[in-house]
C-alpha cells in the first residue's frame, strides 16, 4: 500500500524510481500512536521536494480501503500511524485461539526424514558462548523441520577426534622426542 503510493506520487512529480521505495513500519512506541507507523513520508519528502507533513498527507490519501486497517492518521512532522481493527484482531486471537497448538502448522515436510547434527566444542580449544548458541539454533531447526512435517532425528556429535586431536598427539609426540 505504501509502496504503491509513493510510486504514483513520484509519478506525478517525474521523479524516476530506480528500485523498489524502501518502507519500514515499526511497532507504534506510544499509547495512542497506532499500533504501527511509518516515518517514509520524512524518508522521500526532500526527494519530493516537500515538506514532510505534506507528502504524509498525500500518501495517506492515496492509501485504498483495508478492512484490516480501522483508521490511519497523520501526526507530528510527518509520521503515518495505522491503527488496526480491532474486530480483525479480535478474530485472529480467537483462530490462533480455536487452532491450538497446531496454529500455523504445514506438511511441507511430508514425513521426510532429516537428521539435524548438533557438533560439540572442541575438546582442545576454549569453550565459548558460540558452542552454546549452535546447540541452541540446532535444536531450533530441528523442533521447526519437526513441526512442519519432518521426521526429525537430533544428533549432537562429540567431537573428541579428528584432525585437532591428531595435531596434538603428534605435538605431545614431538616434544617428548
Amino acid at each position: 500500500m505504501l509502496e504503491e503510493s509513493i510510486r504514483k506520487i513520484a509519478c506525478e512529480k517525474g521523479v524516476p524510481l530506480e528500485a523498489r521505495p524502501l518502507v519500514e513500519l515499526e511497532r507504534g512506541r506510544r499509547e495512542g500512536q497506532g499500533d504501527w507507523a511509518t516515518n517514509a513520508a520524512m524518508q522521500w519528502a526532500r526527494t519530493f521536494g516537500e515538506k514532510p507533513l505534506d507528502v504524509a498527507r498525500r500518501i495517506v490519501s492515496l492509501l485504498p480501503e483495508n478492512p484490516l486497517v480501522e483508521r490511519v492518521e497523520v501526526a507530528g512532522p510527518g509520521f503515518i500511524n495505522f491503527f488496526l481493527s480491532r474486530s480483525w484482531i479480535t478474530g485472529t486471537v480467537e483462530h490462533i485461539l480455536e487452532c491450538g497448538p497446531d496454529f500455523g502448522r504445514v506438511n511441507s515436510g511430508g514425513g521426510r526424514r532429516v537428521q539435524v547434527e548438533f557438533v560439540s566444542a572442541n575438546p582442545t580449544g576454549p569453550l565459548h558462548v558460540g558452542h552454546g548458541r549452535g546447540a541452541a539454533v540446532g535444536d531450533i531447526c530441528a523442533g521447526i523441520l519437526s513441526f512442519a512435517g519432518g521426521e526429525v532425528e537430533r544428533e549432537y556429535s562429540l567431537n573428541d577426534a579428528g584432525l585437532q586431536m591428531e595435531l596434538l598427539g603428534r605435538s605431545t609426540q614431538s616434544r617428548d622426542s
